[in-house]
C-alpha cells in the first residue's frame, strides 16, 4: 500500500516567483488496486506522482510504502527503492536514439 499524507510542493519557496504546485494532498493506493489521477493540464498530477515515486522531495508531508516513511531516507536509498518497487511511464519519452525499442528497455 502507498499512502501520501498531506503532501505539499512549493517551488522557489520564499521568493517573489513562489509557486505552490501541490497543497495538502492525501491519498491511499491499495496493493493490486488501480488508482487514477485525473485533472486538467497543469493541476499537479505529475508533481504528485513524482513525489510519490520519490523523484521529488515534498516541501511538507510524507509518503508511506507499506507503513514505512520513505521520504525520510537518503537519496541513495530512494534510488534503490525506486529500482526495486516503482515503475514509471513518463509522459515525455526519453529513449536513446541509437537503440531500438527493446534495447531502450533492457537493463544494462
Amino acid at each position: 500500500m502507498i499512502e501520501a499524507l498531506n503532501l505539499t510542493k512549493i517551488y522557489n519557496q520564499g521568493k517573489k516567483q513562489q509557486v505552490e504546485a501541490i497543497t495538502d494532498v492525501s491519498l491511499t493506493a491499495e496493493n493490486g488496486a488501480i488508482t487514477v489521477l485525473v485533472g486538467p493540464s497543469g493541476c499537479g498530477k505529475t508533481t504528485l506522482m513524482s513525489m510519490i515515486g520519490q523523484l521529488l522531495t515534498p516541501t511538507k508531508g510524507k509518503v508511506l510504502f507499506d507503513k514505512d516513511d520513505v521520504t525520510a531516507y537518503s537519496d541513495g536509498w530512494k534510488a534503490v527503492f525506486r529500482r526495486n518497487n516503482i515503475g514509471f511511464v513518463f509522459q515525455h519519452i526519453n529513449l536513446l536514439p541509437n537503440y531500438n525499442a527493446l534495447e531502450n528497455v533492457m537493463t544494462r
